[in-house]
């Protein structure tokens, strides 16, 4: 490509940029942000948040890091977009430390945090298993004037579900409602998972019962994680009336539905309704898996 003797100004090439990440075409726009400043052109802010969001949608951390990095030895005047767009490459990534040192920066250079900012920040706390640093974040958002939203919040609570902190999701969760936020599925899903993760099917049962008043509908994965909460009890009985449910609703039972019921099964010496969750598997066309041979093999060897 000669494009060097169209004489093309920064504002063409910034045109392109633009267009390639509109038309997701990143690579394409990280090789005009190259070739730019090769020719020693100038870039404005649009061109460099371009470049930068186009990191991020390719999960490249680092070259975002190096894009904001320009801006600081230019005139090129950073802007909560840049910021944003800087912290959700990282975030992706699972670097929440990279991302809160952005956040000082950020403070730094005067530029006013939105909420945008915020969730990018917990979606990152999220994905590298931070969750008590998540809840420092929630906390500085309701002491602002930043105002947080349920993507904030359910961030915040996955962030605690995948470390087992259900009693923290479930006060996260109690929170989003005094607070008027409203609860949606994902919400109770990640609670409901923070209790599967510690055997509290009790609390499992009850959120299923409040998603059902709130007209909140549940899914596959609700009720997946609520049997799941049952077996690791031990509450079979339970476990089956749960299946019951999902033979009333639209959902289809999974793999995953009936491991976790045949186990259960397992658990309470229940060897022939094992078997006979093994024989409606077959009959609905559900793909074994190597839990659910093992779970049946046991639950015959318990029976003798």
């Amino acid at each position: 490509l000669k494009i060097r003797q169209l004489e093309l100004d920064y504002r063409h090439y910034g045109a392109v940029i633009d267009a390639c990440a509109i038309t997701h075409a990143w690579t394409k726009a990280l090789q005009l942000v190259g070739v730019m400043a090769v020719d020693s052109l100038r870039f404005d802010t649009l061109n460099i948040n371009a470049a930068i969001s186009a990191c991020g949608k390719r999960r490249e951390w680092q070259k975002a890091l190096q894009f904001l990095g320009v801006t600081s030895h230019s005139k090129v005047q950073r802007n909560t977009i840049t910021f944003n767009s800087t912290i959700s490459a990282c975030g992706r990534n699972g670097e929440w430390e990279t991302t809160f040192e952005l956040l000082s920066v950020l403070a730094r250079s005067e530029v006013a945090p939105d909420t945008i900012t915020f969730n990018a920040l917990v979606d990152s706390c999220e994905k590298g298993g931070a969750w008590e640093e998540a809840l420092q974040l929630v906390s500085v958002m309701t002491q602002s004037i930043v105002e947080s939203n349920a993507t904030t919040w359910n961030a915040s609570i996955s962030a605690c579900q995948k470390r087992g902190e259900w009693g923290k999701a479930l006060r996260l969760l109690a929170v989003m409602s005094e607070i008027e936020v409203e609860l949606d599925r994902i919400s109770f899903n990640a609670v409901i998972s923070a209790c599967e993760r510690s055997s509290e099917w009790e609390k499992a049962l009850h959120l299923c019962g409040v998603m059902s008043q709130r007209m909140v509908e549940s899914n596959a994965t609700t009720l997946n994680a609520s049997i799941s909460a049952c077996e690791k009890a031990g509450e079979w009985t339970k476990a089956l009336q749960l299946l019951s449910v999902i033979v009333h609703s639209k959902l289809q039972p999974d793999t995953i539905t009936f491991s976790a019921l045949i186990s259960s099964c397992e658990k309470g010496s229940q060897w022939e309704k094992a078997l006979q969750l093994f024989s409606v598997m077959a009959q609905k066309h559900v793909e074994y898996s190597s839990i659910t041979l093992n779970a049946a093999i046991s639950a015959c060897e318990k029976g003798g």
